[in-house]
């Protein structure tokens, strides 16, 4: 059942996963700014891979970056104290409280961080990789979309979001300078 902007059950606090890869990234910004157009009042936070950062930690329409430190977290299993930080990662993702989480990466890592959140909604592609639909309880088919970038906003479908086509990338001011 897709969410209506009017109602007020309309989310107030939004996740949108796309950790990787950076140009994936960069081509994410239309889901974020679909997502505000709809929901003015909602915060959208952002979960992406720690380098990336400084790609969208300054757009206007971004409440918080999530950052998700891959490489850190990559061989958990062979550190009780690096499997302690990932436990402690996901209590945090999971205190957040997250109403509606767009998993638009599609891959297993990504579905089980959506899955983590225990968010009520959780959207994500139906025939997302490595099992990564299992953790969303909102399953899209996105077949008759070739390109990445459509995949990712028909996510917003499920959300009844108009698509605003917004690439804009926005520079600190720290940076401008």
């Amino acid at each position: 059942m897709p969410v209506s902007k009017s109602d007020q059950n309309a989310p107030k606090r939004i996740l949108l996963i796309r950790p990787s890869a950076l140009g994936d990234v960069c081509r994410s910004v239309p889901v974020l700014v679909s997502l505000k157009r709809a929901y003015p009042q909602a915060k959208i936070d952002w979960l992406v891979n720690d380098s990336f950062v400084d790609a969208i930690s300054a757009h206007p329409d971004l409440h918080a970056v999530v950052p998700f430190p891959r490489r850190r977290f990559a061989r958990w299993w062979r550190s009780p104290v690096v499997a302690g930080e990932l436990i402690r990662y996901f209590s945090a993702l999971r205190a957040e409280r997250y109403d509606l989480v767009l998993d638009c990466q599609g891959l297993g890592r990504s579905g089980l961080l959506a899955w983590m959140t225990r968010a009520s909604r959780r959207i994500g592609d139906r025939h997302a990789r490595e099992g990564g639909w299992l953790g969303t309880n909102h399953r899209i088919d996105t077949s008759m979309h070739p390109h990445d970038v459509d995949r990712m906003l028909a996510l917003l479908e499920a959300c009844d979001v108009p698509v605003v086509k917004d690439m804009q990338l926005h520079v600190p001011e720290s940076d401008r300078a």
